[in-house]
């Protein structure tokens, strides 16, 4: 059943950068994905936070499960309502498993971490129980979805992403973009490289193939 958004909803999106949706999906298929994240990291539990990081960039290619979230047509109509796009790309996707270095620390947005130049919405799905240490209105409960802006600040005070970091934590982040976006060289990405394996350079459009179109 497809998800409706309302004109206030996109108005406060379109004005804050950032909206909140909860009960989009039921608490067993947050359940199972979780699961899938867990069992995913045992295998990469001794990387350290780098190599961590690297090895959870894009699991829809690897795990139907995590696919299944990310091409999930709810959510793309969700982002393309609060966008006001007709089709959007999937750019990529990646896990968080938050006990370990802030990736945020010295970034002012997402795009100073990504090799991206398009990105136009990003939504963060809680996966875990537990709580971040700082009070604010970042997510808490295991299902929330926020998506916010390519150009939101990691220091707004309403997302606070460096608080990702401030207990442990897991989330899964899906970047979106436009059709035309362009794998670009940024030296901040630790993922700077990942995509020369499937035959891109920079200054190449992503292709159907790899970063599926979202209709």
């Amino acid at each position: 059943m497809k998800f409706l958004i309302l004109d206030s909803q996109i108005n406060f999106f379109e004005e804050n950068g950032f909206i909140e949706f909860e009960n989009v999906f039921p608490k067993e298929k947050i359940q199972i994905l979780e699961n899938e994240v867990d069992t995913i990291f045992k295998s990469k539990k001794n990387l350290n936070f780098f190599e961590q990081y690297i090895a959870f960039r894009d699991l829809f290619r690897k795990s139907s499960i995590i696919k299944k979230i990310v091409l999930d047509k709810n959510l793309a109509s969700i982002v393309k309502a609060l966008s006001n796009k007709s089709s959007l790309r999937v750019i990529f996707d990646q896990t968080f498993l938050t006990n370990k270095k802030n990736l945020f620390e010295s970034s002012t947005t997402i795009n100073d971490l990504i090799s991206f130049q398009g990105a136009i919405c990003f939504l963060l799905i809680k996966l875990d129980n537990n709580i971040a240490l700082n009070s604010n209105t970042f997510p808490k409960n295991p299902g929330s979805l926020v998506f916010f802006k390519s150009s939101i600040s990691i220091d707004n005070p309403q997302i606070y992403l460096k608080d990702l970091y401030s207990n442990s934590q897991k989330f899964l982040l899906i970047g979106y973009g436009d059709i035309k976006t362009v794998y670009k060289l940024n030296k901040k990405d630790p993922n700077l490289n990942y995509l020369k394996k499937y035959g891109y350079s920079f200054g190449d459009t992503l292709k159907d193939e790899f970063h599926p179109i979202v209709s």
